[in-house]
C-alpha cells in the first residue's frame, strides 16, 4: 500500500544498511494503469515513495484487464529494467495459460 511504500522509505532512510545489501521489490496491481507511461508513472511513484533510486524486483501483480494491456507493460518494464530502474522482473496471481502469454 502506499502508507507501507512511506513507511518503508523513512525507514530505509534512517537505517545504516548499505542500499547494496537490501532487495526491494514492488508490484503494479490492477486497476493501476497499464500502459507505458502507466508502468512509469508506478515506478517513479514507488521509487519517491521509497527513497530508492532502483528497484530490485518490480511485479505485475495481476493478468490486467487484457492480455494487450499485460503485453505493453511487460515491455515497459523492459525498458525500465534496461535503464537500470529496475533489476529483476516478475509476476503473481498468474496462472500457467497467462504466464506463456508474457
Amino acid at each position: 500500500s502506499a502508507a507501507s511504500s512511506f513507511r518503508i522509505g523513512r525507514a530505509l532512510a534512517e537505517t545504516n544498511v548499505p542500499r547494496s545489501e537490501l532487495f526491494i521489490a514492488d508490484k503494479l496491481s490492477f486497476p493501476q494503469s497499464y500502459s507505458a507511461s502507466g508502468v512509469r508513472k508506478a515506478v517513479a511513484e514507488s521509487l519517491r515513495k521509497l527513497r530508492v533510486e532502483y528497484l530490485d524486483l518490480y511485479m505485475l501483480h495481476s493478468v490486467g484487464p487484457s492480455m494487450a494491456a499485460r503485453h505493453e507493460a511487460w515491455r515497459e518494464m523492459i525498458a525500465l529494467q534496461k535503464e537500470g530502474t529496475i533489476r529483476h522482473l516478475g509476476v503473481s496471481n498468474f496462472g500457467t495459460a497467462e504466464l506463456r502469454q508474457v
